[in-house]
Parts: C-alpha cells; structure tokens; sequence
C-alpha cells in the first residue's frame, strides 16, 4: 500500500483488542501499533488528575456510587482524557507517511467524531459472558481490580456496542483472530481507497 493508513481498534478489556491488532499489523506489513495504556502511562508522569491515575472501569467511584450511570460516566471521563494525544500521535504518524494501529479500551465511539481525517475504526467485542471471564482471567496483568467490576466491564460494553451502532461503526465479535481480521481488512481497504479518490 503506498498511502499511509490509520486503524483504530476499541473494545473493553478482555475483548483482545491487543492480539488482534498485532496479528492484523503483521498481515498488512504496519510497523506501528500503539496500545493505548502506554499513552495513558506517559500522561501520568505530568497530568495528576486522579481520574487519569484510576483505570476505566473503577472511575465510578469520582461520581457516586457504583450505578450503571455512574459507570458509563466515570468510563468516559477517564476516556476522553486520552483522545486529543490519540488523534495527535495519528496526524503524526500520517505526516511522516506511517500506517498506525491505536489500540485500547480510550478508543471510543466519540474519539471519531473528533477526527478529520480517513481512519479505519473497528470496536471489538465478546458477547458470551463466560468466554469473557475466561479472556480476563488469562490477563495476568490485570490483577484484581476487573474482578471486582466486571459487572461494570459488562455493562460498558453494552453501552459501547449500542454507541456504535448507533453510529454505523461496525462491531465484530471476536470469536476468532483469523475471522476477525478477514472482516476487516476489506474495511480497510476500502477506507484507504476513499482517502485516494478524495485526495
């Protein structure tokens, strides 16, 4: 491909965003592929909010108790701390002529609508509640935070999934990395050719 390409991957945790986007980067030869857990680790060296140093699914706890609004309400305070380095390190990479994979749980439905330029964003998800268990259990990374609020995992999901929908941004269940990745790569490609015919 001679045009850079720009692919954003969503998802809550345990979805497999980060397998996904490794296998996908290696298929179509992108060298660039950013979690974005390590943005949020550099901003924590200078930004001291406290919601920043929390995680997504326990920032409920700055609003209140522990409610499905409260939820959704503290998952997109800390999200949106994010969005304006995602979309810089984006036009940086597209400047320099680098395709680049973002991937991470800050990669949100409204991160789009904040982006002028051609990306390919695709939201990931487990429906089965069990299998999801399972994929975050392997975390080992995640210690017991996620088990405490997995309800909240859950339930942000849902809200993440209708949030797409509502905005036509596929979602694709990850029941295998190989299916998975032959959903998108025609999304893909059909993005990029966009971006050629627009010029």
């Amino acid at each position: 491909m001679t045009e850079p390409i720009a692919i954003l991957i969503g998802g809550v945790p345990g979805a497999g965003k980060t397998t996904l986007a490794i296998k996908l980067a290696n298929e179509l030869g992108i060298k660039e592929v950013i979690d974005t857990d390590n943005i949020r680790q550099v901003m924590r060296i200078y930004d001291k909010n406290p919601i920043l140093h929390s995680v997504t699914h326990d920032c409920w706890k700055f609003f209140g108790e522990k409610t499905d609004e409260n939820s959704i309400q503290g998952f997109t305070a800390h999200t949106e701390l994010l969005h304006e380095a995602i979309i810089e390190i984006l036009r940086y990479n597209l400047r320099r002529n680098t395709s680049i994979i973002i991937e991470g749980v800050h990669v949100t439905p409204d991160l789009l609508e904040k982006i002028d330029f051609a990306v390919s964003y695709f939201h990931i998800s487990v429906s089965d509640e069990n299998e999801h268990l399972q994929r975050l259990q392997a975390k080992k990374c995640c210690g017991v935070c996620w088990q405490q609020n997995f309800s909240v995992i859950r339930k942000t999901q849902d809200w993440l999934v209708s949030e797409c929908l509502n905005r036509k941004i596929p979602v694709i269940e990850n029941k295998s990395v190989d299916a998975v990745i032959a959903d998108i790569i025609p999304h893909v490609h059909n993005v990029n050719r966009l971006r050629l015919c627009q010029g």
